[in-house]
């Protein structure tokens, strides 16, 4: 008799493949690369590349993006953004000014983290000299 000829299952890929849960799952710091279903295999090695995540921002003044866990990276240029005196992805990294200190217009077009860089003087630091005058 004939022998029965069977297809050969193709090998699994990083992602796309026919049954799920045979997609690989990166680890922490680590993101599927580019076209992960055309690439066999199924380990953070062949299939992941470090993630902007497990990146240190080195230049001063710099922060992670707030998407950095999805981004694949490890250089600030890739992995980080300017910290500006407002409006930054982390509303924990906007700058706080001191007493008798307002932020200076358009603040979040502003880079820096300081009362220097960030803030004006606010009126109600000013005494009136003038009789009959007084602050707003």
């Amino acid at each position: 008799g004939k022998m029965a000829r069977f297809p050969i299952c193709p090998a699994a890929t990083c992602s796309g493949n026919t049954v799920s849960s045979e997609d690989h799952t990166c680890g922490t710091n680590k993101v599927l690369k580019a076209s992960p279903s055309s690439i066999a295999g199924s380990t953070d090695a062949a299939c992941c590349d470090a993630a902007c995540s497990a990146h240190t921002c080195a230049a001063s003044g710099y922060h992670l993006k707030a998407s950095a866990a999805a981004i694949a990276g490890a250089d600030d240029s890739t992995c980080c953004d300017q910290t500006k005196c407002s409006g930054n992805t982390v509303s924990s990294e906007d700058h706080t000014c001191g007493t008798n200190k307002v932020l200076k217009a358009s603040p979040s077009s502003i880079a820096g983290s300081t009362d220097a860089a960030c803030c004006d003087a606010a009126c109600s630091a000013h005494t009136c000299a003038a009789s009959g005058y007084h602050l707003k």
